[in-house]
């Protein structure tokens, strides 16, 4: 394949941030008398920021100024980025030697900025990603190309050279319309999603295998 970037999605790929988002918005609904709905876990998963907070107060019938339930959430998601959310297994391994063998590599978020900055410093792996693409930094959120069509555009590599590597359905779904080749992160929260792939890994220690990255020459 003769991989030169890769687009990294961060929730549940590089972090296993899911548990804590759904925390927060049980955190968040129960706060207003209400229950978390078990599908709205799935529902807004992948979304925009700004679009998941609309629709958790549509599915449980709140009301309220959607931009305070968002920063209210983000006070919540801050605490935990900066003290909780661990990595997932072997990606600090993985990102560095990816690093290494001179791949480039930047991150397609729907996740704040600021937040994928402040826990990738935490972790000391800002310094191998050469930018960050948010949701705000896009019209449309996932499933929609846009976050990896900027992404791309950041990498200044044809698509054929790149991949994204996604954990949920609208990530794949929008990888697929932005024409890159997408790779399922897999996991239980979107069981099926990967239909939707070019390929698959459990782990990011697979990638390199994967993509048939070589490490190089000393």
């Amino acid at each position: 394949m003769n991989i030169k970037g890769i687009i990294f999605d961060f929730d549940g790929v590089i972090v296993d941030s899911e548990p804590f988002w759904e925390k927060a918005d049980s955190r968040l609904v129960a706060s207003e008398g209400k229950e978390m709905i078990p599908a709205a876990k799935k529902a807004v998963m992948g979304m925009k920021q700004s679009d998941s907070i609309k629709m958790i107060m549509k599915m449980h019938g709140i009301e309220g100024d959607p931009d305070e339930f968002m920063k209210r959430r983000q006070r919540m998601m801050e605490e935990y980025y900066s003290n909780e959310i661990p990595l997932t297994p072997g990606a600090f391994e993985s990102i560095g030697s990816l690093n290494e063998a001179g791949i480039k590599m930047i991150i397609a978020s729907s996740t704040p900025a600021y937040l994928v900055e402040s826990c990738l410093r935490r972790f000391k792996l800002h310094e191998f990603f050469m930018s960050i693409v948010s949701g705000d930094d896009v019209e449309h959120g996932k499933p929609a190309p846009d976050i990896f069509l900027k992404a791309l555009s950041r990498l200044a590599l044809p698509k054929n050279k790149v991949v994204v590597i996604e954990d949920s359905l609208p990530g794949l779904l929008g990888a697929r319309a932005a024409e890159i080749t997408a790779v399922w992160f897999r996991n239980d929260h979107h069981p099926d999603a990967g239909v939707h792939a070019d390929m698959e890994i459990g782990s990011l220690k697979e990638l390199k295998t994967v993509l048939r990255i070589s490490s190089p020459r000393i």
